[in-house]
């Protein structure tokens, strides 16, 4: 479904025209979506199509952030992307923000250089798609689905570059194996581990925030996600850093309250 949380974001600051950062936080499909929001059906915003056609507004950029925070999605779609990102002049950096899953994992491949964190995690595994039919439909699905996992297993083998064997990545594949940072680092699926911590971006939590606020029905959901999002950029924004996790939290939901009884007189 096709909301202001699924899509592909790209941000170019003004103070850097050669820069692109990227934002792959949803899962990846293509083809036609109904957005709920304009009550209408629009391409998908998360496919590769719309990937190639945004990528193209930034011809000039000679270096893209590639931000991944995704549990997959289509094979199709997502060999795409990393071959869009692959024939692009641009250097791509892919930062793995939290997971890369799946086919996900595959578009982390096609960057020059991958950084993960320390908590930050990769998932491998065998294709898969749904299938109905006879015994034939069964035997030529399942043939199909072995080459796309082959096809995978090259793309991981080509990147890893020697570090771990193809026999490997095939086992690891076979069964689906979660990899931590570490484990990528060594096996050669990442090529760094930051230990940088992330920025919060206060611009980014003002926006989420006013979404929040404005729609028709604040859920107890969205409370929560609010006030989680006040908890983070006050903690790191406002606060001096001695304060104590229980008075970054109080200091925080004070903030929380005093924005909603705002919100609140202003839509009176």
């Amino acid at each position: 479904m096709n909301s202001i949380f699924n899509h592909f974001e790209f941000k170019m600051e003004a103070d850097k025209p050669k820069e692109l950062d990227l934002y792959l936080y949803s899962e990846v499909y293509g083809g036609l979506d109904f957005n709920w929001a304009k009550g209408k059906v629009e391409e998908s915003k998360t496919g590769a199509k719309y990937f190639a056609d945004k990528l193209d507004e930034y011809k000039n950029c000679e270096h893209i952030n590639l931000y991944i925070n995704s549990l997959g999605g289509q094979i199709k779609e997502g060999v795409a992307i990393g071959n869009i990102l692959k024939r692009h002049k641009a250097k791509v950096t892919c930062y793995v923000d939290g997971w890369a899953c799946s086919i996900a994992s595959v578009i982390a491949m096609a960057a020059d250089e991958i950084i993960m964190y320390s908590n930050s995690m990769m998932m491998i595994h065998q294709a898969s798609c749904y299938c109905e039919g006879n015994a034939d439909d069964m035997r030529t699905a399942a043939a199909e689905l072995d080459k796309m996992t082959d096809t995978a297993i090259t793309t991981y083998a080509d990147r890893c570059n020697g570090k771990c064997s193809r026999e490997e990545i095939s086992e690891m594949v076979k069964v689906g194996t979660w990899l931590t940072a570490a484990e990528c680092l060594k096996k050669g699926f990442c090529d760094s581990i930051s230990t940088a911590e992330q920025p919060v971006d206060m611009a980014t939590m003002l926006s989420d925030t006013k979404q929040y606020t404005m729609s028709s029905a604040l859920d107890r959901e969205n409370v929560d996600k609010l006030i989680e999002l006040y908890k983070k950029s006050t903690a790191q924004q406002a606060l001096p850093a001695k304060k104590t996790e229980e008075e970054k939290t109080n200091a925080a939901m004070s903030a929380f309250e005093k924005f909603m009884k705002m919100e609140v007189k202003k839509n009176d």
